[in-house]
């Protein structure tokens, strides 16, 4: 055999030997693949495998954790910031005052209330001309007489004049001036009340006027129909201008002239007051009915 001979058998042999190595690895491979593969998917395996990671790998991804963290943070910090001006931007709420409902007393201790607030409106001095007792009942029947042209002396709501009626003597008996001014201060008692206030007065004690009206029997009636009644009662009675003639009988006076003498006894009460005194009442009557009939 030629050295060259050899040399080629050599060659083969170390490529048959490189061969075989080759396969045995591979089978080596194979079988730890399907041994792990099947080690997985065991009943028995209830713990994952911790697994070394190198140091420099474990660094790296606890940067990475660290960068993704600051990014979730930005990310919320971002979301807050476009949701809180949605949370602090309300609309203005205009808060409203609400008066406290008033409770009103009982009818026979309504006396206290009702001069209280009356003294709201008048002075004190003014307020002595009122009659202080049993203030709501004396002014519903005073008005229910009104309203039918009676004038109920026993119940007036206000005291009666100092001075006395006087008249003029001569060719013709007259009403003496100084007659039409004593009721004067009554008249400035009625309208220093605005009408408006002497609604809202009337309007927070209705309750209790309308309860004296049903005690003296009118239960199917609401009062403000005699309220009306005795304005009208007011407002269509005659002014009358000049001396008053007036005819002298026993201990009593009447008017000359049949047409006022046949007046209701209340528009003749009225015509004692003068016709000034008549004008201003009227004058604040019409103002009351006013706001009585937008207010209801």
């Amino acid at each position: 055999m030629t050295e060259k001979n050899v040399e080629q058998g050599s060659n083969v042999t170390k490529k048959r030997i490189y061969m075989f190595a080759l396969l045995i690895m591979l089978i080596v491979i194979i079988g730890a693949s399907f041994k792990l593969f099947t080690s997985l998917n065991s009943k028995d395996v209830t713990e994952p495998v911790a697994v070394a990671l190198p140091a420099a790998e474990v660094e790296e991804r606890k940067i990475v954790e660290h960068v993704e963290e600051q990014q979730q943070e930005q990310s919320n910090q971002g979301l807050t910031e476009q949701i809180e001006p949605e949370l602090t931007q309300t609309p203005d709420l205009h808060l409203v005052e609400v008066e406290p409902v008033k409770t009103l007393p009982q009818l026979n201790d309504s006396d206290l209330s009702v001069k209280t607030q009356l003294s709201q409106y008048f002075a004190k001095q003014t307020l002595k001309l009122v009659v202080q007792d049993d203030m709501i009942r004396r002014f519903v029947v005073y008005v229910d007489n009104i309203g039918k042209g009676k004038i109920a002396k026993k119940h007036s709501p206000i005291i009666e004049p100092q001075a006395s009626f006087t008249v003029v003597e001569g060719d013709i008996l007259t009403i003496a001036p100084q007659s039409y001014d004593r009721y004067t201060p009554f008249v400035e008692l009625f309208t220093s009340m605005t009408p408006q206030q002497a609604v809202n007065f009337y309007r927070e004690y209705k309750p209790l006027f309308d309860e004296a009206y049903e005690e003296i029997g009118y239960q199917e009636r609401d009062f403000d129909d005699a309220v009306f009644d005795a304005i009208d009662m007011v407002l269509t009675t005659p002014i009358v201008t000049g001396n008053v003639p007036l005819l002298s009988e026993s201990v009593v006076y009447k008017y000359a002239y049949s047409e006022w003498e046949q007046l209701p006894e209340a528009q003749k009460q009225l015509l004692r007051m003068g016709a000034k005194n008549v004008k201003k009442v009227k004058s604040a009557l019409k103002g009351i009915k006013t706001f009585l009939e937008t207010s209801e």
